[in-house]
């Protein structure tokens, strides 16, 4: 089935020329349009029977006049990363595929510590795509083992919104946004159908498997160890970078202390520091975020991590269900011990994302981005990984 969704994948990178309507949500960011146009398509399987061929297309199309540099987002269409990209949404039998809004199905997804600034940075071909004016890129999403279909049926697949946004590289080197439109005309609804046979769980024998992530069954080999363990334990590491990790989480200990420390002392209510990165002060989202540093404490030196990861503009990521271990990547052994964007401030980022120490999600990422957030959805931000991690680091310090 991937072959054919590639197929089908180039034969709709065509007929996008046609013209369309777009239907696109509207967000907090601002969309840089003087930098170009883009338009976003996905193409789903027409029925899912396999759970080992569960594959979604997404083709993104320059429909501007520039080229433009932009950078393959973990959480985005251009990158192949098991992360919550695509919503499949119930379409109800009285309903049009068009117009779904039907329940969701669940999602088991990788969380990723990625900034894209240092991406930006990079000379690495791989963290980032060129298209030319009227060139597309297609990329074949291999989603096995990653939802469950409560109901048997048809469904519509979707971007999530935040995957609307592209984050372009521009000549200066910094970084703007470029919102997609998504293709509405007339071949859209047929695309992004599915049908759904047979209830349940999609688990794949293969796992979370994609391009640099290691598959469930690797992990496996730790589950029957899940609880907390007496000291750091290392997989695929050499001896300097234990050294290093375990510097690493001393220093994450120390962070979390702190802020523990900080959020415990009433003396703080509505302080610049927490305004900045969980915006204004209400009791239920300070507890919130107070709660969860309370879970964190002493977590770091009990973690297992794995350094097998490559990818260099990613810092690290885990599987949130998965408890207790770390992948470590190419961007983490780059970074300072303490600090912005820091590796013990990524300990702490991975740390927030799993289930039992809080759940935290990727809604922003970045100094600027988190900032916006705790301004504009403050309900976000206290669930917001970075959000955490800079709240820790301090630096530049808040007093």
């Amino acid at each position: 089935m991937i072959f054919t969704v590639l197929a089908a994948g180039w034969w709709f990178a065509s007929t996008l020329a046609a013209p369309a309507t777009f239907n696109s949500p509207s967000l907090a960011r601002r969309s840089d349009d003087e930098l170009g146009s883009l338009v976003l398509a996905v193409k789903a399987q027409d029925d899912i029977n396999d759970p080992d061929d569960l594959t979604v297309a997404s083709t993104v199309i320059n429909t501007g006049k520039t080229t433009l540099k932009l950078l393959n987002d973990p959480n985005g269409p251009l990158s192949t990363w098991k992360t919550h990209t695509f919503e499949f949404y119930e379409v109800p039998t009285s309903g049009s595929r068009k117009r779904a809004t039907g329940s969701t199905a669940g999602v088991h997804s990788v969380r990723v510590k990625y900034n894209p600034d240092v991406a930006a940075s990079l000379s690495n071909p791989n963290a980032y795509t060129i298209l030319k004016p009227g060139e597309n890129k297609i990329v074949v999403h291999d989603l096995s083992g990653m939802y469950n279909f409560q109901t048997t049926g048809s469904y519509e697949v979707r971007v999530t919104a935040n995957a609307e946004w592209f984050r372009v590289i521009k000549d200066d080197g910094s970084v703007g946004y470029v919102q997609a439109k998504i293709y509405d005309g007339p071949e859209a609804a047929n695309w992004t159908a599915s049908h759904i046979s047979e209830s349940g769980t999609f688990a794949s024998m293969r796992g979370l498997a994609s391009a640099g992530i290691p598959s469930h069954p690797f992990a496996r080999r730790w589950e029957a160890d899940n609880g907390l363990t007496k000291r750091v334990l290392y997989n695929n590491c050499s001896a300097t970078q234990q050294k290093d990790i375990l510097e690493s989480a001393v220093a994450a200990n120390g962070y979390i202390a702190q802020s523990s420390q900080f959020l415990a002392n009433s003396y703080y209510l509505g302080n610049s520091r927490y305004r900045t990165w969980f915006g204004p002060y209400e009791k239920r989202r300070w507890d919130t975020v107070a709660r969860h540093f309370t879970l964190l404490h002493g977590q770091p030196q009990r973690f297992k991590y794995d350094c097998s990861c490559a990818e260099e503009d990613t810092f690290a990521y885990v599987y949130p269900d998965q408890f207790g271990t770390v992948y470590l990547c190419g961007a983490f052994w780059k970074a300072s011990v303490l600090g912005k964007d820091s590796r013990a401030g990524t300990i702490i980022h991975e740390a927030t994302h799993f289930t039992r120490l809080g759940g935290t999600d990727d809604h922003a990422y970045g100094h600027e981005e988190a900032q916006k957030l705790a301004i504009n959805f403050p309900n976000q931000a206290i669930m917001n990984a970075d959000s955490h991690e800079y709240f820790a680091e301090n630096d530049p310090e808040i007093l």
